[in-house]
């Protein structure tokens, strides 16, 4: 069936390489899986505004904040600890824990642990282009 698979099967990638002559950038201490993004380039395609991805934060890895002016999103903390910027405050994440972002809210995470931090992440424009 196209539009089922597991997680396992998908390669995980690093999404940001420093280019030769940058120092390495806290992006590449993110890399994750495209579970379903629009158009062809995830695992599952088809989608027309959904994105689901997976995460993963080594120690002391993060993402700067940013926010985006035409989605939702949702972060689930599958595995590990670390921290969430909302707007202007920092909050404790760990396993288990559902982080809702409001369309244009800043927004970051960052792992505080000793492991990995995995959170996956779900998006939804709302403007309806791809």
């Amino acid at each position: 069936m196209e539009h089922v698979r597991k997680i396992d099967s998908v390669p995980i990638g690093l999404w940001k390489p420093p280019k030769a002559d940058e120092p390495e950038p806290a992006a590449t201490l993110l890399d994750g899986q495209d579970l379903i993004t629009p158009g062809p380039g995830g695992a599952i395609s088809g989608s027309e505004r959904l994105k689901v991805l997976v995460q993963n934060y080594r120690p002391g890895g993060f993402h700067n904040p940013h926010s985006h002016d035409d989605c939702e999103q949702i972060f689930y903390v599958s595995k590990g600890s670390g921290e969430f910027l909302l707007g202007r405050d920092w909050a404790p994440i760990s396993k288990g824990d559902l982080v809702y972002v409001p369309r244009s809210r800043v927004h970051a995470a960052r792992n505080t642990g000793r492991s990995t931090l995995v959170l996956i992440f779900m998006s939804i424009r709302l403007d309806g282009s791809p």
